[in-house]
């Protein structure tokens, strides 16, 4: 039994963390689930190529989910006749430093369809994924969740996420939640979109 679902014909190769809903256009409510990929399994390597190839994301989104990411979590559809590459809508891949007390997302990237900005097919891809991400760097007793500032979803990270920014010592733009804005972005959320539970026992 993988997923919760009965394992008798086909072998999936992600564990089912959390159910969550995003929304259709005309705010059809649509189930999904937050899930851990297993970084070390082979199948788990073949998704990510084949999403690289299917979605056309660039290196700089490839190499860090391979290579930096301590965990890849994906919002996932239900149907199991599809493929799991086919199911999956959001990746994100995230390291933790507890000396900083932070989550750094290393990566994040939603089907290309389903992108902010694009208005067709599902709503909430990428905000349901941080607000998950967002309730793990609570759940640890971590004090924020940060990301790399990417020019083209900058207002996706300012307007929808409501994430302050700073410039690191590279230069970067890094846009981050911490504290009480923590709080503020999950309840936001929420209010938009369901976001599961998640058990301590799962993430660590």
């Amino acid at each position: 039994m993988i997923n919760g679902i009965s394992n008798n014909s086909i072998t999936f190769s992600s564990r089912r963390l959390a159910e969550v809903f995003l929304r259709k256009q005309d705010g059809t409510p649509v189930k999904a689930f937050f899930t851990e990929l297993e970084k070390k399994s082979k199948e788990d390597k073949n998704i990510l190529s084949t999403l690289k190839k299917k979605w056309k994301f660039p290196d700089d989104i490839s190499i860090p989910l391979k290579l930096f990411s301590q965990k890849i979590y994906a919002i996932e559809l239900p149907d199991n006749r599809k493929p799991l590459a086919d199911r999956i809508v959001t990746l994100a891949g995230i390291s933790k430093d507890e000396e900083k007390s932070n989550i750094f997302v290393e990566a994040l990237i939603t089907k290309p369809e389903y992108q902010f900005g694009k208005r067709r097919g599902l709503e909430g891809c990428g905000r349901v994924m941080m607000g998950m991400l967002t309730k793990i760097t609570k759940k640890l007793g971590l004090d924020e969740i940060s990301l790399d500032g990417v020019d083209d979803s900058k207002k996706f990270y300012e307007e929808r996420l409501k994430m302050h920014n700073r410039i690191d010592s590279e230069g970067e733009t890094i846009y981050y939640l911490k504290g009480k804005g923590k709080d503020r972005a999950i309840k936001e959320i929420e209010a938009e979109f369901k976001l599961g539970k998640i058990n301590l026992d799962d993430i660590i």
